[in-house]
């Protein structure tokens, strides 16, 4: 075991990366083919294992697969440690019309678009009524 397992866990782990980067590759690809064209490549341990897709009853080996390393026991070889993505943990904002107040965020909504038309109506009068310099009485106009 000792022989074989480190040698084992270098050609697994390769192996594996090797398959990851050539799927983002198929990922890539098959996310840039025209709409409408059937044609997609497959994942690589899809074709490999003749499958048409994963199941729960026939999941994907590098998602299930734990392997530990050798030197080192308390981490994995594979799957390789991921880096600490803090965005993940950003908060989300607060959406209040997706509380118990929702009713109060769509009676503000309606007062502001009142609001907002009749400002715009007013708008236009007071435009109409600086543009208008009476009746033309020499044209027959009356006020």
């Amino acid at each position: 075991m000792k022989e074989t397992y480190p040698a084992i866990e270098t050609k697994l782990t390769d192996m594996l990366q090797r398959i990851a980067e050539a799927d983002k590759e198929v990922a890539r690809i098959n996310g840039s083919a025209p709409d409408g064209v059937p044609l997609r490549l497959r994942e690589v341990e899809l074709a490999a294992r003749d499958f048409e897709g994963f199941t729960t009853a026939a999941p994907p080996i590098a998602q299930e697969l734990k392997l530990p390393h050798w030197e080192q026991p308390s981490t994995l070889a594979w799957p390789p440690p991921r880096s600490f993505d803090p965005t993940s943990f950003t908060p989300v904002p607060f959406d209040r019309s997706y509380s118990p107040e929702w009713w109060r965020v769509k009676e503000e909504e309606a007062r502001a678009l009142r609001e907002r038309q009749e400002r715009e109506a007013a708008e236009r009068e007071a435009k109409a009524r600086a543009d208008w310099h009476g009746p033309r009485w020499w044209e027959g106009e009356r006020a």
